[in-house]
């Protein structure tokens, strides 16, 4: 949306500029035109056209001035724009008919200006608008070979007589609307085209943009994970030597402790526990951060993907799933680790909202996705939670790094974000559902390897 509205601005200050160039050129021509044409002219009914462009474009510059303070989030939508300037370059056509109209119709060479003018709307308001205001301006031109105020002894305006004044429709008034309505078309449809190109390469180059910037975030990420596990190596592997020496001191076979208590036993074994898990999360940190974008791609079935996430899964029993026989033995070529891991942190995101007595929904099927023109098989992975869900300001931020909902000390806001680009670079897609009071849905969409 800012893009637009920054382009519907950028047209809209384009065309008001344009517009006073074409005014002051207007009553340049007329007053030179009255030097060599006295008496010859409607000059008051020609002033009085230009005062409607003149007035008109007074209105666009203020409209155009309100929307630049509003700024995107408050400003008119695209349609709206394209609304008003649409009836704005369609009251140019109006207005130019009627010039020519009032000096001598298709005689005046100034006929050319429909082009002009044609070769504006394809720019500011695109294609839909542009072959509208094609079939406009043919009309207007149709009219114009049916009347229009001759000027006499002018030196033009006699050589094409109107269809009126002759009472009937000559070839040359067929040849020249043929002629016009042909060149105004092939006009229309190369700007058009040239357009609809230059538009699909901002929008491409954008894309490249937003994709490298993500890179870059995530080589840093994985920078930052990288050092993290190195850091916390060393004092990590103290906690765990010490954790080592108190469960010998408690349950060894020489403890000086006689029946220890049994909730001593269980907090000992629960420390070794969560040490030992602690050693398995950095040994995977400092072997794939930064370093899941080169992790080899390994081949395995919907199922068994599906037990490698659920079994390092902190609570695998708050989540309840159902894969579809038909897409339980297909087989996916991914990097195992990464995704995985970007899927448990999903889970684990439905798990924290989800209430206590109650279980993330998970369901796994086969989808038919359309890419270039081939009919695909892909795994369409549901997670939904019942949780307190999301307002459309949060969703839209949902995959932004470092931007998490959870308390201080409850998470980083990396899992959503990370987990976004490992789907996308394997070709999968991945969309989020919310609103408030009414839980969370995230598809995850991945490719099938085998599919035909």
């Amino acid at each position: 949306m800012p893009e637009k509205h920054s382009r519907n601005l950028l047209n809209a200050k384009w065309l008001i500029l344009l517009r006073w160039v074409a005014t002051i050129g207007q009553l340049l021509t007329i007053g030179i035109a009255s030097i060599f044409l006295a008496g010859r002219l409607p000059f008051f009914p020609l002033l009085a056209v230009i005062g409607v462009t003149g007035i008109t474009n007074l209105i666009l510059n203020g409209w155009f001035l309100k929307q630049a303070r509003l700024g995107s989030s408050k400003a008119g939508s695209g349609n709206r724009w394209e609304l008003l300037l649409g009836a704005i370059l369609a009251l140019d056509i109006v207005s130019l008919s009627l010039l020519l109209m009032m000096t001598g119709g298709v005689n005046n060479p100034f006929f050319l200006f429909y082009f002009v003018n044609l070769s504006l709307v394809a720019v500011v308001v695109g294609r839909n608008w542009a072959w509208a205001l094609n079939v406009f301006s043919i009309l207007c031109f149709a009219i114009l070979l049916f009347y229009f105020w001759p000027l006499r002894e002018s030196g033009f305006g006699s050589s094409v007589a109107s269809v009126q004044s002759l009472g009937k429709i000559t070839l040359q008034h067929l040849g020249l609307f043929v002629a016009f309505a042909t060149c105004a078309s092939v006009t229309t449809y190369f700007t058009t085209r040239l357009t609809d190109s230059l538009r699909q390469q901002e929008a491409d180059l954008r894309r490249a943009q937003s994709k490298q910037a993500k890179s870059e975030k995530l080589e840093a990420l994985g920078t930052l994970a990288a050092g993290a596990a190195h850091e916390l190596a060393s004092p990590l592997s103290t906690i765990a030597i010490v954790a080592k020496d108190l469960e010998g001191l408690v349950l060894g076979e020489n403890s000086p402790i006689e029946n220890p208590d049994e909730d001593l036993v269980t907090d000992v074994k629960l420390i070794r526990e969560q040490v030992d898990r602690c050693r398995k999360i950095l040994d995977r940190m400092a072997g794939h951060a930064g370093q899941t974008v080169g992790e080899t791609l390994a081949s395995l079935s919907v199922r068994e993907l599906w037990q490698v996430v659920i079994e390092e899964l902190q609570r695998p029993d708050r989540v309840d799933s159902v894969i579809s026989n038909e897409i339980a033995e297909a087989e996916l070529r991914v990097p195992v680790d990464a995704l995985a891991q970007s899927l448990r942190g999903l889970l684990q995101n439905g798990i924290d909202v989800e209430p206590a007595d109650s279980k993330v929904k998970v369901h796994l099927a086969k989808v038919k996705v359309e890419r270039a023109g081939q009919t695909l098989d892909h795994v369409n992975l549901l997670i939904e939670d019942h949780g307190p869900g999301m307002d459309s300001a949060t969703l839209a931020r949902v995959s932004e790094p470092f931007f998490t909902t959870k308390p201080p000390g409850s998470g980083m806001g990396l899992g959503v974000f990370l987990a976004t680009n490992v789907i996308e670079r394997i070709g999968g897609k991945i969309q989020f559902q919310s609103a408030v009071g009414q839980g969370t849905r995230v598809i995850v969409t991945l490719p099938v390897s085998d599919s035909k």
